[in-house]
Protein backbone atom coordinates (compact mmCIF):
# COMPACT_ATOMS: atom_id res chain seq x y z
CA UNK A 1 0.00 0.00 0.00
CA UNK A 2 1.61 3.19 -1.13
CA UNK A 3 0.50 6.77 -1.18
CA UNK A 4 -0.01 8.09 -4.69
CA UNK A 5 -2.05 7.64 -7.83
CA UNK A 6 -1.86 4.22 -9.46
CA UNK A 7 -2.99 4.63 -13.10
CA UNK A 8 -3.81 1.38 -14.80
CA UNK A 9 -5.61 -0.86 -17.22
CA UNK A 10 -8.13 -3.27 -15.68
CA UNK A 11 -9.04 -6.31 -17.75
CA UNK A 12 -11.87 -8.68 -16.79
CA UNK A 13 -11.88 -12.31 -17.91
CA UNK A 14 -14.69 -14.89 -17.82
CA UNK A 15 -14.42 -18.34 -16.27
CA UNK A 16 -13.28 -19.63 -19.69
CA UNK A 17 -10.49 -17.04 -19.99
CA UNK A 18 -12.26 -14.82 -22.55
CA UNK A 19 -11.66 -11.09 -22.11
CA UNK A 20 -14.99 -9.49 -21.17
CA UNK A 21 -13.96 -5.86 -20.69
CA UNK A 22 -11.09 -3.43 -20.37
CA UNK A 23 -11.25 -0.08 -18.59
CA UNK A 24 -8.77 2.65 -17.78
CA UNK A 25 -8.81 3.29 -14.06
CA UNK A 26 -6.87 4.84 -11.21
CA UNK A 27 -6.55 3.97 -7.56
CA UNK A 28 -5.70 6.99 -5.43
CA UNK A 29 -4.22 6.56 -1.97
CA UNK A 30 -3.92 9.73 0.14
CA UNK A 31 -3.49 10.47 3.86
CA UNK A 32 -6.79 10.59 5.72
CA UNK A 33 -7.65 14.00 7.16
CA UNK A 34 -7.07 14.06 10.91
CA UNK A 35 -5.47 10.58 11.09
CA UNK A 36 -1.76 10.36 10.31
CA UNK A 37 -1.79 6.53 10.34
CA UNK A 38 -4.69 6.06 7.91
CA UNK A 39 -4.98 6.18 4.12
CA UNK A 40 -8.08 7.08 2.11
CA UNK A 41 -8.64 5.02 -1.03
CA UNK A 42 -10.71 6.06 -4.07
CA UNK A 43 -11.20 4.66 -7.58
CA UNK A 44 -11.58 6.66 -10.78
CA UNK A 45 -13.04 4.72 -13.71
CA UNK A 46 -13.32 5.59 -17.41
CA UNK A 47 -16.28 3.56 -18.71
CA UNK A 48 -15.72 1.51 -21.90
CA UNK A 49 -16.48 3.56 -24.99
CA UNK A 50 -15.70 6.88 -23.29
CA UNK A 51 -18.05 8.83 -21.12
CA UNK A 52 -17.57 10.80 -17.95
CA UNK A 53 -14.91 9.64 -15.49
CA UNK A 54 -16.53 8.43 -12.25
CA UNK A 55 -14.79 8.86 -8.87
CA UNK A 56 -15.82 6.51 -6.07
CA UNK A 57 -14.48 6.84 -2.52
CA UNK A 58 -13.91 3.32 -1.24
CA UNK A 59 -12.34 2.99 2.15
CA UNK A 60 -10.21 4.35 4.92
CA UNK A 61 -7.39 1.94 5.69
CA UNK A 62 -5.63 1.96 9.04
CA UNK A 63 -3.60 -0.49 11.14
CA UNK A 64 -5.77 -3.05 12.91
CA UNK A 65 -8.81 -2.38 10.68
CA UNK A 66 -7.85 -4.15 7.47
CA UNK A 67 -9.87 -7.35 7.92
CA UNK A 68 -8.47 -10.46 6.24
CA UNK A 69 -5.35 -8.75 4.88
CA UNK A 70 -1.76 -10.05 4.82
CA UNK A 71 1.26 -8.03 3.71
CA UNK A 72 4.42 -9.91 2.77
CA UNK A 73 7.39 -8.06 1.30
CA UNK A 74 6.22 -5.98 -1.66
CA UNK A 75 2.90 -7.75 -2.01
CA UNK A 76 -0.36 -8.39 -0.23
CA UNK A 77 -3.26 -10.81 -0.09
CA UNK A 78 -6.72 -9.49 0.69
CA UNK A 79 -9.60 -11.79 1.43
CA UNK A 80 -11.51 -13.89 1.31
CA UNK A 81 -14.28 -11.30 1.39
CA UNK A 82 -17.97 -12.07 0.95
CA UNK A 83 -19.71 -9.64 -1.41
CA UNK A 84 -23.30 -8.43 -1.15
CA UNK A 85 -24.26 -10.79 -3.98
CA UNK A 86 -23.11 -13.79 -1.93
CA UNK A 87 -20.04 -14.29 -4.08
CA UNK A 88 -16.53 -14.26 -2.63
CA UNK A 89 -13.40 -12.40 -3.72
CA UNK A 90 -9.69 -12.79 -3.06
CA UNK A 91 -7.12 -10.23 -4.27
CA UNK A 92 -3.38 -10.79 -4.73
CA UNK A 93 -1.08 -7.84 -5.45
CA UNK A 94 2.61 -7.94 -6.37
CA UNK A 95 4.67 -4.75 -6.62
CA UNK A 96 7.97 -4.15 -8.40
CA UNK A 97 9.53 -0.69 -8.73
CA UNK A 98 6.92 1.84 -9.83
CA UNK A 99 4.44 -0.81 -10.98
CA UNK A 100 2.19 -3.50 -9.61
CA UNK A 101 -0.13 -6.23 -10.82
CA UNK A 102 -3.35 -6.89 -8.89
CA UNK A 103 -5.39 -10.00 -9.63
CA UNK A 104 -8.85 -10.39 -8.11
CA UNK A 105 -10.54 -13.80 -8.23
CA UNK A 106 -14.33 -13.90 -7.89
CA UNK A 107 -15.92 -17.16 -6.71
CA UNK A 108 -19.58 -18.15 -6.68
CA UNK A 109 -21.16 -20.89 -4.57
CA UNK A 110 -22.11 -24.08 -6.43
CA UNK A 111 -24.22 -27.10 -5.48
CA UNK A 112 -24.21 -30.63 -6.88
CA UNK A 113 -26.40 -31.13 -9.93
CA UNK A 114 -29.97 -31.90 -8.98
CA UNK A 115 -29.71 -30.58 -5.41
CA UNK A 116 -31.60 -27.63 -3.99
CA UNK A 117 -29.56 -24.49 -3.58
CA UNK A 118 -30.15 -24.40 0.14
CA UNK A 119 -27.67 -24.56 2.97
CA UNK A 120 -23.93 -24.46 2.55
CA UNK A 121 -22.65 -24.90 -1.01
CA UNK A 122 -20.76 -27.99 -2.14
CA UNK A 123 -17.97 -25.86 -3.56
CA UNK A 124 -16.85 -22.59 -5.07
CA UNK A 125 -16.46 -21.84 -8.77
CA UNK A 126 -14.25 -19.12 -10.26
CA UNK A 127 -16.58 -17.07 -12.43
CA UNK A 128 -14.52 -13.94 -13.09
CA UNK A 129 -10.91 -12.77 -12.84
CA UNK A 130 -9.86 -9.11 -12.94
CA UNK A 131 -6.23 -8.28 -13.80
CA UNK A 132 -5.04 -4.72 -13.11
CA UNK A 133 -1.69 -3.50 -14.41
CA UNK A 134 -0.97 -0.25 -12.55
CA UNK A 135 1.94 2.16 -12.26
CA UNK A 136 2.93 5.41 -10.56
CA UNK A 137 3.83 6.99 -13.93
CA UNK A 138 1.04 9.51 -14.56
CA UNK A 139 -0.51 7.48 -17.40
CA UNK A 140 -1.87 3.94 -17.53
CA UNK A 141 0.71 1.48 -18.84
CA UNK A 142 0.17 0.37 -22.43
CA UNK A 143 2.28 -1.04 -25.25
CA UNK A 144 2.41 2.45 -26.85
CA UNK A 145 3.41 4.38 -23.69
CA UNK A 146 6.11 1.82 -22.86
CA UNK A 147 7.42 1.94 -26.43
CA UNK A 148 7.55 5.77 -26.41
CA UNK A 149 9.04 6.04 -22.90
CA UNK A 150 10.52 2.70 -21.75
CA UNK A 151 10.30 2.11 -17.99
CA UNK A 152 13.52 2.83 -16.13
CA UNK A 153 15.78 0.24 -14.59
CA UNK A 154 14.12 -1.73 -11.77
CA UNK A 155 10.64 -0.82 -13.08
CA UNK A 156 8.37 -3.36 -14.78
CA UNK A 157 7.58 -3.54 -18.45
CA UNK A 158 3.96 -4.71 -18.60
CA UNK A 159 3.83 -5.16 -22.35
CA UNK A 160 6.60 -7.09 -24.08
CA UNK A 161 7.12 -7.90 -27.73
CA UNK A 162 7.58 -11.58 -26.83
CA UNK A 163 4.80 -14.05 -26.15
CA UNK A 164 4.71 -15.30 -22.52
CA UNK A 165 5.03 -18.82 -23.94
CA UNK A 166 8.53 -17.88 -25.15
CA UNK A 167 9.78 -16.50 -21.85
CA UNK A 168 12.38 -19.15 -21.09
CA UNK A 169 13.69 -17.64 -17.90
CA UNK A 170 14.76 -19.57 -14.85
CA UNK A 171 12.48 -18.60 -11.96
CA UNK A 172 13.96 -17.91 -8.56
CA UNK A 173 13.70 -15.72 -5.51
CA UNK A 174 12.19 -15.90 -2.07
CA UNK A 175 9.06 -17.86 -1.15
CA UNK A 176 6.81 -16.74 1.72
CA UNK A 177 4.05 -18.95 3.13
CA UNK A 178 1.54 -18.65 5.92
CA UNK A 179 -0.40 -21.58 7.26
CA UNK A 180 -2.35 -22.80 10.27
CA UNK A 181 -0.09 -25.75 11.12
CA UNK A 182 3.36 -24.44 10.11
CA UNK A 183 2.94 -20.71 10.78
CA UNK A 184 4.92 -18.28 8.66
CA UNK A 185 7.84 -19.55 6.60
CA UNK A 186 10.44 -18.14 4.24
CA UNK A 187 12.61 -20.07 1.79
CA UNK A 188 15.22 -18.93 -0.72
Amino acid sequence: LTEGRWDGVWQTYSEMGDKESEVMAAVEMAPAPGNAEALMMAHELQPPGGGEVRRMPLAQLSPGKLGPFSVVGDGYLSGPSVLRSGAMSVEVCLRFGDGRVRVTFFHAPVWKKGQEQMGPPDGLKVYRVMVAREALRGTPPSFKTEEDAPPGENNPSFFRGVSPFKWHARWGGVSHTKGVTQGRGRWE
